[in-house]
């Protein structure tokens, strides 16, 4: 899907580019190296190994479709690249190679290197949608909304209030990322069965050094079965997913042509339907909420790889081989295009307060309620409301009318002020001083 014609436009360029063959073979490079020189460091093995190994060997030297073939003829993932490596090298350099370790290490280390630059990216652009959202928050902070429960209209907010519990959200999640990464973003050089037992008893030494010389943290625990931390990572990508496939529903939502309060940014030779000129859809927002939905369906896969048998289980670890690289992609992709829709978000603001409203001053009937409540109790009062609604719904009664006629009020004409409860920018100001206490900070 990567790599089609129809889907690749789903997905992030930069964050397929990050996992390709050729980002792969680079962090397998990086790792080798940076085991040689650790090792070259402690005097293991001669101490110029590692920068003899960076001046013979590069990515653009592997011949990919021989690996490939043999791959599949000798059935074991790394090998391949291995013997391209050792060809490339000088023969007292070579001997040197993979010193020690095991291919698991090489495939995990390699996949923390590729994530860690995933990582990067995303959380660079959460931060620019947190700000996006933070300072339009503020912009909408007083724009009057109709809020929906259960579809219905239910009382005032802001559309700033959207934004800004959004903005809080991505903010909280980017956070759990960042806390996630210890665990995942980490180098794995415990050999065969994760014992150091080739190490000559300086594993930890050179694992330690290994994983600063690659911007990693080495593996607390470094037995091959272990999964947690990478498991984590990816279930936080999860939580990610369904936090902005909310956004996107809500925004496909707010689009529909009998609400037409947001719109994605329209460019002229944007096509919204192969028969039917007049179609603007939210194209973006589908797209965003098609990817968060493969998303979260592979996180259970990589849950199950928690699950391996003894001190290394290739049934298990192979598909989180495959499953890891899909989800970080689609994490990366869903931040970048995320950042698009809300970039180009178009609000209209005299529609929203149309909508609003639409039950002719209804949607303020909690407002009311609550002004009534001292007089006759809540209990009372919400009686009062819903006769008054039941009323003028039923009957055609204005609401207003219907208020003011009921027996319950007959004596409070006077002094029942309905034109400044059903105001409704008296019920957000306290939201609104919220926003800007919690904004302020999150704009870059």
């Amino acid at each position: 899907m990567y790599s089609s014609a129809i889907t690749r436009g789903w997905f992030s360029a930069d964050a397929i580019a990050m996992w390709d063959d050729r980002a792969t073979i680079k962090a397998w490079i990086e790792a080798e190296i940076a085991l040689a020189r650790a090792q070259g460091e402690l005097g293991m093995i001669p101490a110029d190994t590692h920068e003899r190994m960076a001046a013979a060997v590069s990515v653009d030297k592997f011949d990919m479709d021989k690996m490939a073939a043999d791959v599949s003829a000798i059935l074991h993932p790394l090998v391949p690249f291995l013997r391209q490596f050792e060809a490339m090298c000088p023969d007292d350099v070579a001997g040197y190679l993979h010193w020690g370790i095991t291919t698991q290490n090489i495939f995990d280390t390699g996949a923390a290197l590729k994530l860690k630059r995933t990582h990067e990216k995303l959380v660079a652009d959460l931060d620019h949608c947190v700000s996006v959202l933070a300072s339009d928050a503020r912009r909408y902070a007083s724009t009057i909304q109709a809020g929906r429960t259960h579809g219905q209209h239910a009382v005032p907010v802001t559309f700033g209030y959207r934004l800004a519990g959004w903005a809080l959200e991505l903010r909280r999640q980017r956070e759990r990322l960042v806390d996630a990464s210890a665990d995942a973003l980490v180098g794995h050089f415990g050999g065969a069965a994760g014992t150091f037992g080739a190490m000559g008893g300086r594993g930890r030494e050179v694992q330690q050094r290994a994983s600063e010389i690659l911007g990693l943290r080495p593996v607390r625990v470094p037995a091959r079965s272990n999964f947690d931390g990478m498991a984590n990572y990816m279930s936080a990508l999860g939580v990610l997913a369904g936090l902005i496939e909310k956004m996107a529903v809500e925004i496909a939502f707010l689009q529909r042509t009998e609400i037409a309060e947001v719109h994605e940014k329209f460019e002229y030779g944007l096509v919204g339907s192969s028969t039917m000129a007049q179609k603007r859809n939210p194209a973006r927002s589908n797209n965003i909420i098609g990817v968060c939905r493969l998303l979260k369906a592979r996180i259970p896969i990589l849950l199950d790889s928690l699950v391996r048998l003894n001190d290394a289980d290739a049934a298990t670890s192979n598909v989180a081989d495959v499953t890891v690289p899909e989800v970080a992609v689609m994490g990366a992709s869903l931040a970048e295009k995320l950042a698009l829709v809300l970039s180009g978000l178009a609000v209209d603001e005299e529609k929203m307060l149309e909508n609003f409203s639409l039950t002719n001053g209804m949607i303020m009937s909690e407002g009311i309620m609550m002004a009534l409540a001292p007089a006759i109790g809540r209990g009372h009062a919400h009686h009062v409301l819903y006769d008054a609604v039941s009323q003028s719904l039923d009957h055609g009664q204005s609401f207003k009318t219907a208020i003011l006629s009921h027996p319950a009020l007959a004596d409070r004409d006077g002094t029942l002020q309905l034109a400044d409860l059903v105001e409704p920018q008296r019920y957000v100001r306290e939201i609104v001083d919220w926003i800007e206490e919690q904004m302020v900070s999150l704009i870059e």
